[in-house]
């Protein structure tokens, strides 16, 4: 979503300082594991495309990108960058080690409980708005 890639742009800046368009993110929409992003990767490979950043919604897609590209010939972290989301152990069990933007759900899911609790027991105000920053963990796979 335009929110989640906002939030990428955000910690990208804020941690490495790096400034990019949202129109220089890629971010999958295809289904939500490696063996769908490397088929995702393997078809947009064959456009005429000069991204130097793919950005995946989650590690396992980051792996499945990893592997197609480096499967196709490119050198992930000097060829193209790719960052991963939600910084799981898959990052660091490949090689590369993926980068990636940890969105810190253990706070996220503590407070949306929070406020299913208060709904239950009648609360009526309106929804709970959050903003929870993400941070980067920056790897091999973003050089």
């Amino acid at each position: 979503s335009h929110l989640m890639l906002r939030g990428i742009q955000d910690a990208l800046y804020k941690e490495s300082g790096i400034e990019t368009g949202l129109d220089d993110l890629i971010l999958s929409s295809g289904g939500w594991n490696h063996t769908e992003a490397e088929k995702f990767i393997d078809n947009w490979l064959g456009e005429d495309d000069d991204t130097e950043l793919l950005i995946c919604g989650n590690d396992n897609l980051a792996l499945g990108a990893v592997n197609a590209l480096q499967k196709n010939g490119l050198k992930v972290g000097s060829d193209i960058h790719v960052l991963g989301g939600r910084n799981t152990n898959l990052g660091t069990m490949v090689r590369p080690e993926i980068s990636s933007v940890d969105y810190h759900y253990p706070e996220l899911v503590k407070l949306a409980v929070q406020q299913l609790v208060r709904r239950i027991e009648g609360d009526k105000s309106l929804p709970l708005t959050m903003k929870i920053n993400g941070h980067l963990v920056e790897r091999d796979s973003t050089g």
